[in-house]
């Protein structure tokens, strides 16, 4: 029943103005270093989403935090259920995390451990 509401409520959604454009476009007040930072942190977060998840692992990443899709939704679009899309979220987290580790934006890829729960609907 849960899943049904979320699945609906997802369906009828009105489309927003706040997820377009670039993330920094709202940044204009920050100074250049900082501008320049976020800006090389997306071109790594943009990289290793492309590079480095499988499109299984991309696909439901980008649904749950880009597109901001219920579980039960990408279940339905990956051909699978909704446990498996939480596993496939949390595991692409844990890739990400790595990679953050490499290229010195995180210290340890527990760093986003918590985030990944709060995404992935459980904490």
């Amino acid at each position: 029943m849960a899943d049904e509401v979320r699945r609906r409520t997802w369906r009828r959604r009105p489309l927003s103005d706040d997820h377009e454009g670039d993330p920094c476009e709202h940044a204009w007040h920050d100074d250049v270093h900082s501008v320049a930072e976020r800006r090389a942190v997306w071109d790594v977060v943009e990289e290793v989403i492309r590079d480095e998840l499988t499109p299984r692992q991309r696909q439901a990443l980008v649904g749950r935090i880009f597109q901001e899709k219920p579980l039960i939704v990408l279940a339905e679009e990956l051909g699978t259920d909704k446990d498996n899309v939480y596993k496939l979220v949390l595991t692409s987290f844990e890739i990400v995390a790595i990679q953050f580790v490499r290229f010195g934006i995180l210290h340890r890829p527990g760093d986003l451990r918590h985030e990944a729960l709060v995404v992935a609907g459980t904490a």
